[in-house]
């Protein structure tokens, strides 16, 4: 799998996002949905456990 993304920092348009909202937007893109059962909670469930195994890393909030 390859993900491609970019920032621009901003005011007015950009917002923070939990981390659960971030895993449900990314699973969505391949068709996965939280509790839906079968192949598409199994998608979301992936992401989840990445994601959330990982957060440090792979996601960050914005320090003030």
């Amino acid at each position: 799998m390859e993900v491609y993304a970019y920032y621009e920092d901003g005011t007015g348009y950009s917002s923070q996002v939990t981390l659960s909202s971030f895993i449900s937007a990314l699973a969505s893109t391949f068709g996965g949905a939280s509790g839906a059962g079968g192949e598409s909670d199994a998608i979301f469930d992936g992401f989840d456990d990445a994601l959330t195994a990982g957060a440090g890393c792979l996601y960050r909030t914005k320090q003030n």
